[in-house]
């Protein structure tokens, strides 16, 4: 399994523990798993549509949408907020490699800073 680590001289931080994440929520989680796996509604089946419904309850949103990745969720955001070439978008130093490319792809290259 691979793990986002950040490596200095001295020590080694890791930034995402997956195992610990998943051995909390295992029981909780595996059922439904299976269930969207019996089902084959892996795009909009009922287990999708109920996640929309508690993410936006427990966000105090009108509506919560699920995505493909992190990086359709950044560029669809990017979108609704008219996002687009000329405009500056910072991201921080320390970031997944995909937040830079969705501002590089969506603002044009060499136009956002």
């Amino acid at each position: 399994m691979s793990q986002t680590v950040i490596s200095t001289m001295k020590e080694q931080i890791q930034l995402l523990d997956l195992r610990m994440q998943y051995a909390a929520i295992r029981d909780e989680i595996r059922p439904v798993i299976e269930q969207v796996c019996e089902s084959q509604y892996f795009i909009n089946g009922p287990e999708v549509e109920a996640c929309e419904r508690e993410v936006a309850a427990y966000s105090g949103c009108k509506h919560g949408i699920g995505m493909s990745s992190g990086t359709d969720a950044l560029l669809c955001a990017m979108m609704a907020m008219g996002i687009g070439p000329g405009d500056e978008v910072i991201v921080p130093k320390l970031h997944f490699l995909r937040d830079g490319r969705v501002r590089r792809d969506w603002c044009d290259a060499g136009v956002c800073r």
